[in-house]
């Protein structure tokens, strides 16, 4: 007895039959779909865990630069594992309760009508959700990006670090999070496919023999094609495109080689330093950045110091500041991200 109910009698009464009946019905449908989505989530953990180490077997020892455009990209199919386990946990759960439902002798049919016209009615009323759904599917199909790619988006950029139905996350290089809506996407620059090239410039003196300055990087762009850990990384050799233009003080002379997606912003570092040590060998100095003030004056001051009429030297400086800072309009920042 329970409660005073005599439990045996009550479930051997119809009313009890039908309740252990629907009972036993609802612990198998639960039992059957625990058991389906077990399976399908281990399947796709497995093929998840033979695409990242795909992913980083093809990276190898890649290093991930300051401008934050290393890391491990995955397959296309890779990036699309996560919303697929998403779709079937969800159309799994819906079935489920659907025949859960029907199992306890309820009608489900009104509850799909229902649920039809609330679906009608939601999607006047989250317009843009269902832009963003819409547009991340066809961003997808078109592979326009993958987790783990560096890509720029208008005025944002970052690695791709998850990829949702309705939006995407973005790791910007200094540690931000970005969280963009498929439907604000306009246009999208991706980093990481095919190839890249990169261009350098060096600041010469205007009396370089720019001949032997180009002989010199064909032989440094030679000697990194050897290297043992950069060659392999090269599609085409560094290479002198000349003069690219002449400033106040400096002839500005422009390489160029194109290698692997993400592996320029390693390479830069050893061009540099290559293309500097080779130039310093051969009797070449980059040319300085140098801010010449000129004045009329004549005598010495009474203490022996400055000539009357001539400037002090905190005056020259800060005229030399005023006259970069009046030629370029501001005072340029070290690093274009900042403010």
């Amino acid at each position: 007895h329970v409660f005073g109910v005599d439990m045996i009698a009550a479930l051997n009464s119809s009313i009890g039959l039908k309740i252990a009946e629907a009972a036993g019905k609802v612990a198998t449908i639960l039992v059957v779909a625990a058991v389906a989505w077990t399976l399908v989530e281990q399947s796709i953990a497995r093929i998840m865990e033979r695409e990242e180490a795909l992913a980083r077997a093809n990276a190898g020892d890649q290093a991930i630069d300051e401008d934050g455009l290393g890391g491990l990209v995955t397959s296309r199919f890779g990036t699309l594992l996560p919303l697929m386990r998403g779709f079937v946990l969800s159309v799994l759960a819906i079935i489920t309760i659907m025949v859960v439902l029907s199992s306890m002798g309820i009608d489900i049919g009104p509850l799909l009508a229902g649920a039809g016209v609330a679906g009608i009615a939601i999607g006047f009323g989250a317009q843009a959700l269902v832009r963003d759904i819409i547009s991340g599917v066809f961003f997808l199909i078109d592979d326009a990006f993958r987790v783990g790619e560096y890509a720029e988006f208008g005025e944002i950029r970052g690695q791709v670090e998850k990829i949702s139905i309705r939006s995407m996350r973005l790791r910007h290089h200094r540690g931000a999070i970005h969280t963009v809506p498929f439907g604000e996407l306009r246009s999208i620059t991706n980093y990481n496919r095919d190839w890249a090239i990169y261009k350098q410039e060096f600041r010469l003196p205007y009396d370089t023999d720019t001949e032997v300055v180009r002989k010199i990087i064909k032989k440094v762009g030679l000697a990194l094609l050897e290297h043992p850990e950069l060659g392999e990384k090269f599609i085409q050799p560094l290479k002198s495109q000349g003069v690219f233009r002449i400033e106040e003080g400096a002839l500005i002379l422009r390489t160029k080689f194109m290698c692997k997606p993400r592996e320029q912003f390693v390479i830069r570092k050893a061009v540099f330093q290559d293309v500097k040590n080779a130039l310093y060998a051969a009797g070449i100095e980059l040319a300085q950045r140098r801010v010449q003030i000129e004045w009329n004056g004549h005598g010495q001051t009474e203490d022996g110091g400055q000539p009357a009429g001539q400037p002090s030297g905190q005056a020259i400086a800060a005229a030399g500041g005023a006259g970069l800072i009046a030629s370029t309009g501001k005072a340029k920042s070290a690093y274009p991200d900042e403010p």
